[in-house]
């Protein structure tokens, strides 16, 4: 995670969080802990918006500091606010729920936010240059249903929908540079603090005590600061499993172990049966993974008749069924430099649309977690990965795999399903992108 921050008054903002829900309204405080630890973070704030709870999570190395305040996160609240934004009829207006923004900032930059459900996207939060809170916007842009696209006049010049013209300074309402209740914004360390409370009791009894007194009392607030860092390092443990962290790890890049979309279909043609030995018909076709699968329904025909030309046909009990289970032999594997989503966009999901295919693209994710025991998550560290993934579904299609391998066989795509069924193809499989 890389954080760029801005003045805007009197307050220096961050952006470039990585935004993640929380479930437990009793224990936010204990949720937004183990969840920064999880990203690799070492500064978090929690974002209570209307419906929704999350933590931002920052790390200090990347530019981050405590007392910061989260762009992302005062900028949602003053939206979630402020349902007049967009009226929806004459005198009529809602809360808005999903939009993108683009704000400059001061100092050539953009700030760009994206919000969906009343809620920050996990990568839903940058500061760049125009160019790249721009890149960025289109990104989410063609996703649909944004009920508003909000920033700066130069922003809606090029013609989004529901556009509404707002500067970050009035958005945010400040007064005398000031934002309201800043406070809730600001990032935290995860390390324990002197408390306010601590503190001014140490200023009372500073005042009241002799000198040997104000000594022996700062040495017990010194040591209820380690003990209360002490409780929050343990709290934290616990929130991992127990033990201390000894082990970084990267998540896998799933991409490096599935076979690449163009040699999947290629092999998943040479398969597809080309006639129904004795009267048997082929229902389905399907490839998933490194294995092709034909189904074969009797209608009445003679078992023998399908074992003389498929002896290693799988039958059902009463041989009405039968499966021929093939391997997929000789598929090749690539390390892609991954695209941006956008690019994915530009690329695969407009020749999607060139050929009029239904097709689905799921929300972003984040990769799944190497497989470990349970001793091994308990000293694991998993260091943030720089990739989100997607599943995409296409179809159901008239063109066999061979003629979809030009428009699947991209960087940062892997088709891992093909089926055939009612003469037509449906293709699933996972999009990695930055």
């Amino acid at each position: 995670m890389t954080h760029k921050t801005v003045q805007i008054g009197k307050h220096t903002f961050v952006g470039g969080l990585t935004w993640v829900a929380l479930s437990r309204p009793r224990e936010l405080k204990k949720e937004a802990i183990a969840n920064t630890s999880k990203y690799g973070g070492d500064l978090y704030v929690i974002r209570n918006g209307v419906g929704t709870s999350q933590v931002g999570v920052a790390l200090s190395s990347d530019g981050a500091a405590a007392k910061q305040l989260s762009l992302a996160a005062a900028v949602s609240n003053a939206v979630s606010e402020s349902p007049s934004l967009v009226p929806t009829a004459p005198g009529r207006s809602q809360m808005i729920n999903d939009w993108l923004g683009v704000f400059a900032c001061g100092d050539d930059r953009y700030a760009f936010i994206a919000v969906r459900d009343g809620s920050i996207l996990p990568n839903g939060d940058f500061i760049g240059s125009f160019v790249e809170a721009i890149e960025q916007l289109e990104h989410h842009y063609g996703i649909g249903s944004w009920a508003a696209i909000m920033g700066s006049p130069e922003v809606g010049q090029a013609g989004y929908h529901n556009f509404v013209a707002i500067e970050l300074e009035a958005l945010l309402a400040l007064k005398g540079g000031k934002l309201t209740k800043a406070t809730q914004y600001q990032l935290h360390a995860l390390k324990a603090e002197i408390s306010r409370k601590q503190i001014i009791a140490a200023g009372i009894a500073l005042s009241m005590a002799s000198l040997g007194g104000a000594f022996l009392y700062m040495k017990k607030v010194e040591a209820d600061q380690l003990a209360a860092i002490e409780a929050q390092r343990q709290e934290l443990l616990a929130l991992q499993g127990g033990g201390a962290v000894q082990v970084e790890r990267d998540y896998p890049k799933g991409w490096h172990t599935v076979a690449v979309t163009g040699s999947f279909l290629s092999r998943c043609q040479g398969h597809i049966p080309t006639t129904a030995p004795g009267g048997w018909a082929l229902e389905t076709f399907i490839c998933d993974g490194a294995a092709s699968e034909a189904l074969y329904r009797g209608n009445g025909a003679r078992a023998d008749h399908l074992l003389a030309v498929l002896p290693t046909a799988g039958l059902n009990p009463d041989a009405t069924q039968a499966v021929l289970r093939r391997t997929l032999e000789n598929l090749t594997f690539r390390e892609d430099e991954l695209p941006t989503f956008g690019d994915v966009q530009r690329g695969f999901v407009s020749l999607l649309q060139g050929l009029k295919a239904p097709y689905s693209v799921g929300n972003p994710e984040m990769p799944p977690a190497p497989p470990m025991s349970a001793e091994e998550a308990k000293t694991t560290k998993m260091r943030p990965a720089e990739w989100r993934e997607y599943t995409f579904a296409v179809g159901p299609i008239g063109l066999s795999p061979m003629s979809m391998r030009s428009v699947l066989d991209v960087y940062g795509v892997r088709v891992t399903k093909a089926t055939h069924q009612s003469g037509k193809w449906t293709y699933e499989g996972r999009i990695y992108a930055k």
